[in-house]
């Protein structure tokens, strides 16, 4: 058999194999055929759709980023520029739901992502606008892009109970950035979420209720901090049985029921919980232990 007919009926294996998610094997295949190593300058149909399954196979591999470097040469090669651009886009939801922001973010500079939208499959584009979103949400993320972000996606776009997750997440994020205005904009969808909320409260709503009591709080806003604060401690304690370690958000969430009972002038009322529970529950910080003494003012 020629080399070059040897090569066309090598390629053309992988390409099957990586069409039909025989990945494992296809790796093998990669690792042992040489004609891999030529690749990149190989010609004629099989190694064009070569080229072509190698980059997916990266992609379903994680290894993302050399999928994007390929997608790269097959624009350049003429490869389907719609094609290409759903892949630009699902190479980016993979990178932000593996958590590298860094190599995200880069993908979606300018109009990276947002331009090829179009081009992708509801779910993908649902799937998209959830990982912008996260990104905003990320260190060196625009959070006054986080209301538009939420805005663009409507219940009728997205499941429902995502879209309360991440406006969720979405206000937990900006209130521990300390982005109170901002956080504020989104009350109005968070608040009626809190209201509904029923033990046992599950994460997201866990955490918002948490930045829900630090956000009044920080808005001299007593007692409606004092409620969230004391919702969220007593979920907490009575999952928890006496004598055995609280959830790590258990302490916070009585310190700052405390500083607000404090601000509302309801003293003797926080000292009782102080001393109910420190009683209750070993690892209670210092500085609560001795507020009961002290009586001088907490601060979250």
């Amino acid at each position: 058999v020629p080399p070059e007919r040897a090569d066309a009926l090598i390629l053309g294996a992988f390409t099957q194999l990586v069409n039909t998610a025989r990945y494992d094997e296809a790796e093998a295949l990669v690792s042992s055929a040489p004609c891999f190593a030529r690749l990149q300058i190989i010609a004629g149909e099989a190694a064009d759709d070569a080229r072509f399954a190698a980059m997916m196979l990266d992609l379903q591999r994680g290894r993302v980023v050399a999928a994007v470097q390929q997608m790269q040469a097959l624009a350049q090669a003429g490869v389907d520029a719609a094609m290409l651009a759903a892949l630009h886009v699902d190479a980016f939801i993979r990178l932000v739901n593996t958590g590298d922001f860094v190599q995200a973010r880069k993908l979606a500079e300018g109009e990276g992502v947002e331009q090829r939208l179009p081009y992708c499959t509801a779910a993908a584009r649902q799937d998209a606008l959830a990982a912008l979103l996260l990104q905003e949400l990320q260190p060196g993320g625009n959070t006054a892009n986080i209301s538009a972000r939420l805005a663009a996606l409507p219940p009728a776009q997205i499941d429902t109970a995502r879209l309360r997750d991440l406006t969720l997440i979405a206000f937990t994020t900006l209130v521990n950035q300390q982005d109170y205005a901002t956080a504020r904009t989104l009350l109005t969808q968070v608040e009626p979420e809190l209201r509904i909320l029923r033990p046992p409260f599950d994460p997201a709503g866990r955490d918002a209720l948490f930045a829900a009591g630090g956000l009044y709080l920080a808005g001299q806003q007593w007692q409606l901090s004092t409620t969230a604060f004391s919702r969220l401690r007593d979920e907490l304690a009575k999952a928890t049985p006496p004598g055995t370690e609280p959830s790590p958000l258990f302490w916070p969430a009585l310190r700052g029921e405390v500083v607000a009972l404090y601000r509302l002038g309801r003293h003797q009322e926080a000292t009782l919980l102080l001393r109910d529970f420190i009683g209750m529950y070993p690892g209670a910080p210092e500085d609560l232990r001795q507020q009961i003494e002290t009586h001088e003012t907490l601060s979250l």
